[in-house]
């Protein structure tokens, strides 16, 4: 069952996880829960100029995550009534699509649109964020929770800093909202998708701009001393395109140099954005 409305989860949406889930913050603060299934999946996506970006590639995730985990298959309309939110909200956006499987019979499927400041996407060099390590012991996971109380506080996605989710054994894996990426040695370095971190569209896009450009690539573990040994650090997502890091509390600080800023207007001519080179 399908319900295409601008809508937020209310109370009676999210319910307290059976381990009693509440954000952690803190420098180093260690977790050894997981997000609650039960409050479903959901795809956040960038809107620019009435244009659902990356669509395609979103819906095959929320698909295949219908799938594995609820036995669910997503209706042959719904990348129209995607793009028709799209056209009716703010031209620049970010859109929701979340999926409640708890809905019975059937799941139900609700959008939110959020209006954004044009600058906050592939924000310019200077304006990084900052990054604070969160342990957790699982990491988020393959899936894009709708459950985001163990990374997200009273400020919400937009808090600074944001967690560094790193695991028991100092492996980072990504940061709060997005794939991590660091530039050490003249080699672009991830970390590997084992199951415990999401499969990125920005990762997957920054990977394919670094294979045409000829960059060196490492993915696979990193750890905390290699990556505060990092040149550059940044953050991709699907709303935000890029983010550099300028720095991880306690750890490390960075600059963004010209590999950041290279592939940063490389995929923003992909996404057929306009951005500044500064």
């Amino acid at each position: 069952m399908i319900v295409s409305r601008n809508d937020r989860p209310t109370g009676d949406d999210i319910r307290p996880s059976p381990s009693g889930t509440t954000p952690l913050q803190g420098a180093g603060a260690s977790v050894d829960r997981v997000p609650d299934p039960a409050l479903g999946i959901f795809e956040s996506l960038l809107v620019w100029e009435g244009r659902p970006i990356e669509l395609d590639a979103h819906l095959a995730r929320l698909q295949e995550s219908a799938r594995v985990l609820y036995g669910i298959s997503l209706p042959d309309r719904l990348a129209s009534d995607v793009e028709a939110e799209a056209r009716r909200g703010p031209p620049c956006a970010r859109l929701a699509i979340d999926l409640d499987p708890r809905r019975s019979p059937g799941h139900r499927i609700t959008y939110r649109s959020e209006e954004l400041s044009p600058d906050i996407v592939f924000p310019p060099p200077a304006e990084g964020i900052e990054v604070e390590v969160l342990r957790l012991h699982h990491g988020l996971g393959a899936h894009k929770w709708r459950d985001r109380r163990l990374v997200e506080g009273g400020g919400g996605p937009e808090e600074d800093p944001q967690p560094l989710i790193v695991d028991p054994e100092g492996r980072v894996l990504e940061t709060g909202r997005g794939s991590l990426f660091a530039i050490r040695d003249e080699v672009l370095r991830t970390p590997s998708l084992d199951g415990r971190i999401l499969p990125g569209i920005g990762r997957r896009r920054i990977l394919e701009i670094a294979a045409r450009r000829g960059l060196s690539v490492s993915v696979g573990d990193m750890t905390l001393d290699e990556l505060a040994g990092a040149e550059e650090a940044f953050s991709t997502n699907s709303v935000r395109g890029i983010e550099p890091l300028r720095g991880c509390r306690g750890l490390a600080a960075w600059t963004c140099r010209g590999v950041t800023g290279e592939l940063r207007l490389e995929m923003a001519r992909g996404w057929s954005i306009p951005v500044s080179e500064h």
